[in-house]
This record gives C-alpha cells, structure tokens and sequence, in this order.
C-alpha cells in the first residue's frame, strides 16, 4: 500500500476531533488486517500505521479499537437536543458510527452506553458511603445500608439492560471477529506498525492490542473493586 500518509496535525488539540480520527483510524486498521490472508504476515503501511499512532500517542490510549471508541464517544442524541443542557437518556440516543450497518451492532454498543448511563449514580454513591465510614456512628451504619441497598438495585438494573441485548449470538460472530486485536486474534500473528521505530516519526511501539470489550468499562472495574470482587 502506498497511499500518502495522512498528516494529524490539522487536529490540533481538539480531544473531539483526535478521538473521531482514533476511531475513523482503528475502523482501517481492523479492516485492513482482517483482510490479510490468514498466514500473511500483518504488516501494516504506513499510510495506516503513522496517523494511528500519532493520534494514539496523544489521546494516551492503544491504536487499535478501543470500549472508549465504541461506546464513550460514539453516540448522539436521536433529535437535536432542546437546550445545551439536556441529558442524554436511555431513549434518546444512537450510534453515530458503526463498522457495519447491522442493528445488532448498534444494539450492542448502546447497550453498554445505556449501562454507563444508568450506573454513574453508583460512583456518587460509592464517594458517599467511603465518607460516611470515616463517621462510624449509628446514623453512618445505616445510611451505607441504605446506599448498598441502592447500589444493589441498580446493579439489577444494569444486569436487566445487559439481558436485554436480542440476537448477541449475531454481534459476536459476525461482527467482532473483524474488531479482533493482536491478542484475541485466532493466529497470534504479531502486528508490525510499519514505520513506527523511524527517526522521523519517534513514536512507541505498542504492547498491548486486545481490542474493544465491555470489561474496558471504567464503573465495572470500579464496582468490583468497591464491592471486593
């Protein structure tokens, strides 16, 4: 491939516009090894390589599709939103950008964004209920039950919008098999950033390419580490 390599620097420090090229990038990247045959050596040009890394480096996260892309950044309101105030709910948003235009795919990534939304009143819960420790008294005993017991309930909640995701068999089989990183890959093939140990360029080689999973979810690994999981 010797397509020119696309410069970032019109980006500028714009988080929005690093993070949509992040997952404009990744969205490349996958389909490109994917497409490899299976025992070629995945090689990726630099046409591809030098603006992931780029844009990884300074979003300070792995070049490869990510929860963050999928889920934290990828969504909209559904209608223009009434004021600049307005939250976004369960109902009221979708997907801007997907890797193919199945509704399961959609479902599946709003599914997660509907989990995020409805679990962040468990961290204001969490800050609570460390401060009421530091009280000790009876009042303070009561209230962490009473917020344990809130948590627990949204914890239902959040177990009832996991369930109600229809047909995941379709997301897991026809999509995330293209969404696969280095290290959930059936081969194990090494990825090799062409370009990435130039003089021109300096940029890390990455470690770590697993690709985007629901476990990156930020509150889950705070409930387990909350709760003593």
């Amino acid at each position: 491939m010797k397509l020119a390599i696309v410069s970032t620097g019109g980006l500028g420090g714009s988080t929005v516009l690093l993070r949509r090229a992040h997952l404009v990038l990744a969205f490349i990247l996958h389909f490109f090894v994917q497409t490899l045959p299976p025992i070629q050596e995945v090689l990726i040009p630099r046409s591809i390589s030098i603006p992931i890394l780029e844009v990884a480096k300074k979003l300070d996260i792995p070049p490869v599709l990510t929860f963050s892309d999928t889920v934290l950044y990828n969504w909209d309101f559904k209608t223009s939103p009434m004021s600049e105030d307005e939250i976004p709910t369960a109902t009221n948003i979708h997907t801007q950008t997907m890797f193919t235009r199945l509704a399961d795919e959609e479902e599946f990534y709003l599914c997660s964004a509907r989990i995020e939304m409805r679990g962040v009143e468990i961290l204001e819960l969490m800050r609570v209920t460390m401060d009421e420790t530091f009280a000790g008294d009876s009042i303070a005993v009561r209230r962490i039950k009473d917020d344990l017991h809130t948590i627990a309930r949204i914890i239902a909640d959040l177990k009832a919008l996991l369930f109600s995701v229809k047909n995941p068999d379709i997301y897991y089989n026809q999509v995330r098999p293209w969404l696969r990183g280095e290290d959930s890959s059936e081969n194990k093939r090494k990825w090799i950033f062409e370009g990435a140990d130039e003089e021109d360029f300096h940029l890390s080689i990455p470690m770590e390419l697993s690709g985007p999973s629901a476990g990156q979810s930020a509150m889950i690994h705070a409930l387990d580490i909350f709760l003593g999981l």
